[in-house]
């Protein structure tokens, strides 16, 4: 046999895997406001429960998008070359289709090796040749741009681009430091009767510039401002423990008057863990044993003080949250960090169906099978984010002790200590669905997963409460159902205490 032969016979079924993992499928994807909405596979919309980053994709994400293209100015507009990296093998990867979203008009752009088709004057779809599709033996694949614009306009920025149908946002130009050194920590607040409360993403080591020790200054949108009444900062690695300079930075905003501050009334948790960082680390050290958990009781103890925050949200989920020790040993954390700061609030988010051994442990530690509060969890969250569905398993937990014979909850919570779960970019129906549910059914009210906030990071755009208005406007509404409803149970309690000092 030839050595072209032999050649050929070990190339080809290397050229056959890559050209059935990587060649063209459907693209489909959510872009900007400002651009219309695809819609996305249905398969999106049958997501497991728990605080995920997103399904099924993971994209990498260039954040500073000026060291992704390289431009060079002409006298017509400019040239540049972009790189794009190749995405994990997915059934929806359109790998030699790449989408550029600007921030301003063009009068034409040419891609030296590939076909363009403009969707809109801001957004251009490329399809490169053939040959030049990624491959197993390639990481990225470079762009060769020419863009037309009037030269007497700013250049037009990229904005995002879209890469194996998920779409990549870019990160804007820092802002000038606010300092918060010196700031006075606001009073802490007390855990509304109605809970309009959104996880907003702060850090994660997973994104390049805001891992848990990243120095940047987070702001509020001002519909967050207005559209909720508490944070859930996410997230705190639970290796560390150790506060992220985000989460001190916006926490010490609270009742100032900086762009982009908490409400003084805002309550703020700290979220610590996460879906992710449940898979690892595995175990968490702290849940070893009695000893570690209530040694770190004692630090997290202090954050309320030192920090400003008014309490923790426990998201240990499966992985480290499946080990036998894992659940008694949050009961002691839990438990010493009541006895040492008494008035922090502890939230415990668990599954539509419980299924994560040490969530259910801290839900029937912390109630009766009367509803009798035992001092240790203050609510419970349902990471439930389909459309409504949320509303299905709040009897698993209000009603846990009439279940089945063997059902892993063995108490009942009161109606008016669970949240119902919602998708950050629910439509606005099905956001004031669950407001009004949920005042109807005297439950404690709505967390959201999840809101990016300005200058942050964004884990997929068709999950994100601040990327579609039509969510932000039902967010807005949500908070004045739950003020109303708050409003008429204060009347009604000011009235029996007038009665009562009348009598």
């Amino acid at each position: 046999m030839g050595r072209f032969t032999l050649l050929f016979v070990f190339l080809f079924p290397v050229a056959f895997a890559n050209q059935f993992f990587y060649y063209p499928a459907p693209l489909t994807y959510y872009v900007p406001s400002s651009l219309p909405l695809v819609p996305v596979p249905s398969v999106y919309n049958t997501i497991p429960h728990g605080n995920r980053r997103h399904e099924l994709v993971t994209p990498t994400v260039y954040h500073e998008c000026d060291k992704t293209v390289d431009w060079q100015d002409t006298e017509t507009g400019a040239v540049g070359n972009m790189r794009v990296k190749r995405p994990a093998p997915s059934t929806y990867a359109a790998s030699n289709e790449v989408e550029l979203i600007f921030d301003r008009p063009l009068a034409n752009l040419v891609a030296f090796n590939g076909v363009v088709s403009a969707q809109s004057k801001t957004n251009f779809k490329i399809t490169t040749f053939p040959f030049m599709a990624y491959s197993l033996l390639s990481n990225e694949i470079t762009l060769n741009l020419k863009a037309d614009f009037d030269p007497s306009q700013p250049r037009p920025k990229l904005t995002g681009y879209v890469a194996a149908g998920v779409y990549h946002g870019c990160k804007p130009e820092k802002p000038t430091k606010v300092s918060t050194k010196s700031v006075r920590l606001a009073p802490h607040a007390q855990w509304p009767a109605k809970v309009m409360g959104l996880y907003v993403l702060l850090a994660d080591d997973s994104e390049e510039g805001f891992e848990s020790n990243a120095d940047w200054e987070p702001e509020l949108f001002e519909w967050q401002q207005v559209g909720s009444n508490v944070l859930f900062f996410t997230f705190i690695h639970p290796d560390t423990m150790d506060v992220p300079p985000s989460f001190q930075k916006l926490a010490a905003s609270r009742g100032t008057d900086q762009p982009g501050a908490v409400p003084k009334d805002t309550v703020i948790m700290f979220a610590i863990g996460g879906y992710a960082y449940s898979l690892k680390p595995n175990p968490w050290h702290w849940l070893t044993s009695k000893e570690a958990a209530e040694k770190m009781a004692e630090k997290v103890a202090k954050w309320p003080e030192q920090y400003g925050c008014d309490g923790i949200d426990l998201d240990l989920e499966e992985g480290a949250g499946a080990r036998r020790e894992a659940g008694p040993n949050m009961i002691h954390f839990i438990r010493r960090v009541k006895e040492l700061a008494p008035n922090m609030i502890v939230s415990q988010p668990v599954y539509g169906y419980p299924q994560v051994q040490a969530e259910s442990d801290v839900i029937n530690a912390s109630w009766d099978t009367e509803g009798n509060h035992q001092g240790l969890a203050d609510s419970i969250g349902l990471m439930v984010y389909e459309g409504t569905q949320a509303l299905n398993y709040v009897k698993n937990y209000a009603n846990g002790a009439g279940q089945w014979q063997g059902f892993p909850i063995k108490v009942s919570a009161p109606t008016n200590t669970i949240l119902l779960g919602a998708k950050g970019s629910s439509s606005s129906n099905t956001i004031t669905q669950l407001a009004k549910a949920a005042v109807d059914q005297d439950l404690l009210g709505i967390m959201v997963w999840y809101a990016s906030v300005k200058n942050g990071f964004d884990y997929a755009p068709f999950w994100d409460a601040s990327t579609r208005e039509d969510s932000i406007d039902g967010y807005k509404q949500a908070m004045r159902i739950f003020n109303q409803a708050m409003s008429f149970t204060k009347d009604i309690v000011q009235e029996v205490d007038n009665e009562v000092k009348a009598a």
